[in-house]
């Protein structure tokens, strides 16, 4: 059976199939994303017109590396002037990596900001709900910076920065997720669906190089990972002392 390092580059990197697939994926979790939060504020759950300015921003942040992702992914399909068009998606690549330290400081920021002003959703406590953004941005951050290391290996790239996408959807399924009916069980279902989304790129795998690719098994493992450290930092004193002083500051 052929192994991964034993595909010829011309197929596994620049196959057309491959290239649709990250386009089709990366504007349908984009539209899930909108779909998710748009529902929420239908329903009278939030009220965007109440919401802090940094919540707002830590959201435009968010869509605006969203967009540049579709775009991206967009360019490297393009099959006229093919030369431009990764020049442009290069220089792109370049404006996403500020976007992404934006977004991780945005992150760290509305999470201390929601403990100190009460915003914390009721069914996490205080120190795991920033235990989880702290572990979901770590997450996110280091698979991002994997897929720009790896950036001129294209499989790995496009897996990479696909799984850094499904690894932000938590907040969406948070929105989805019946959290308050579930209790204790409610993060361990949004984590299932993260992990089933990378059932797509799976089976994308198995249908054009006939087994799964390496680097689409780093998704789901983050993920694991993730919860590991979320319960795991939640209940480390030192850690919980950190977040009840900011609550009483």
């Amino acid at each position: 059976m052929a192994t991964a390092a034993s595909i010829p580059p011309d197929i596994n990197s620049f196959s057309a199939r491959d290239r649709d697939f990250h386009v089709r994926m990366a504007t349908g979790l984009a539209i899930f994303v909108i779909f998710a939060f748009g529902q929420f504020a239908l329903r009278g759950l939030s009220n965007p017109a109440t919401a802090p300015w940094w919540v707002h921003a830590h959201g435009l942040l968010m869509l605006g590396w969203m967009g540049l992702f579709i775009v991206q992914t967009r360019l490297g399909r393009a099959q006229t002037n093919k030369a431009r068009s990764m020049e442009l998606h290069r220089a792109l690549g370049w404006a996403s990596c500020l976007l992404v330290a934006a977004i991780a400081v945005a992150g760290v920021n509305a999470a201390y900001r929601a403990v100190e002003l009460g915003r914390v959703p009721p069914f996490f406590t205080q120190p795991y709900f920033v235990a989880l953004t702290f572990a979901d941005i770590a997450g996110f951050v280091g698979v991002f910076a994997a897929a720009v290391a790896l950036r001129r290996h294209a499989p790995w790239h496009r897996r990479l920065m696909l799984a850094s996408v499904i690894l932000v959807l938590e907040p969406a399924f948070g929105r989805l997720v019946p959290l308050p009916l579930l209790g204790a069980a409610g993060p361990w279902v949004e984590r299932a669906c993260q992990i089933a989304v990378f059932a797509f790129p799976l089976r994308h795998d198995l249908r054009t190089i006939s087994r799964v690719h390496p680097a689409t098994l780093v998704g789901p493992a983050v993920v694991v990972a993730e919860q590991a450290a979320i319960l795991a930092l939640a209940a480390f004193p030192p850690f919980v002392a950190h977040v009840q002083a900011i609550a009483a500051a």
